[in-house]
């Protein structure tokens, strides 16, 4: 089956069954037929996203856009609605982000890192170019003014389309990076665009990556919020029942708009 016909609607949202493999495989099908795509992710935060942001939700949905599962939960919903994926489909970044650049500097691709303080790229490009030398890579902070139109936006477009990369990785954090992609793909001279997060911190080493055992067994989310929970606690122990409760009411304003339609038409 083409990857292209993998996409499912899960509970309202749409995810994309497809291995680390066949994600590469995508990007490299991508810039040799010179298209265009969005990789996305969707974990529990993002589902949470999905319903309260309506820009998140409307890059999610379009066409061009592939959804990289990213967490257990997500795993264990699709299991719960009959849609038929293993925990091959699950491609966290932590997991996925030196393949790519494996296959970027084997294949020449150019590598474009948008995102996260100017300390932390610095930091994280040296660990990546000492373990790639052939990489060509490339990047800037996260730090600017998003404003679409604005002189720093447009200036940021140019360098971007200036070092004319293969990929695109935008990791300004959930909701903004998606926002930024939306307002500014059509300008974009590329061939995959995809978010990524705080990646490139784990990469630097500027915050801490949970042991990968913990990520089968879906404790990824213990981990971090005993190593930073200040940061964690909401987004682990009150988020989740809120996004439950979006997904309920999400649900049931369907039903009942579709009772009214067809009422309605008769």
């Amino acid at each position: 089956m083409d990857i292209r016909d993998r996409s499912r609607t899960l509970l309202g949202f749409k995810i994309t069954l497809m291995t680390a493999e066949e994600i590469l495989e995508l990007i490299a099908d991508s810039i040799s037929n010179s298209t265009k795509f969005v990789l996305a992710s969707q974990n529990l935060h993002g589902v949470h996203m999905f319903f309260k942001d309506q820009i998140y939700r409307k890059l999610h949905q379009d066409e061009r856009t592939f959804v990289r599962i990213d967490g257990m939960p997500i795993v264990w919903l699709a299991w719960l609605a009959g849609i038929r994926t293993d925990l091959s489909h699950r491609v966290p970044w932590i997991d996925l982000f030196m393949p790519l650049m494996a296959r970027a500097a084997r294949d020449g691709w150019r590598v474009f890192y948008l995102g996260g303080r100017s300390s932390v790229l610095a930091d994280g490009r040296k660990v990546i170019e000492s373990r790639y030398p052939d990489i060509i890579l490339s990047g800037r902070d996260g730090f600017f003014d998003t404003t679409p139109g604005c002189a720093e936006a447009r200036g940021v477009v140019e360098q971007i389309n200036a070092f004319r990369p293969d990929v695109l990785i935008v990791g300004m954090g959930m909701g903004r990076q998606e926002r930024w992609i939306v307002e500014n793909f059509d300008q974009l001279d590329t061939h995959c665009v995809t978010t990524a997060g705080a990646v490139m911190e784990f990469i630097a080493g500027a915050a801490v990556t949970p042991p990968r055992w913990t990520g089968t067994f879906g404790l990824e989310w213990a981990y971090r919020l005993c190593s930073n929970p200040r940061r964690f606690t909401w987004r682990y122990l009150v988020e989740p029942w809120l996004t439950f409760g979006l997904m309920i009411n999400y649900h049931v304003r369907r039903r009942l708009d579709a009772g009214g339609s067809g009422r309605a038409s008769r």
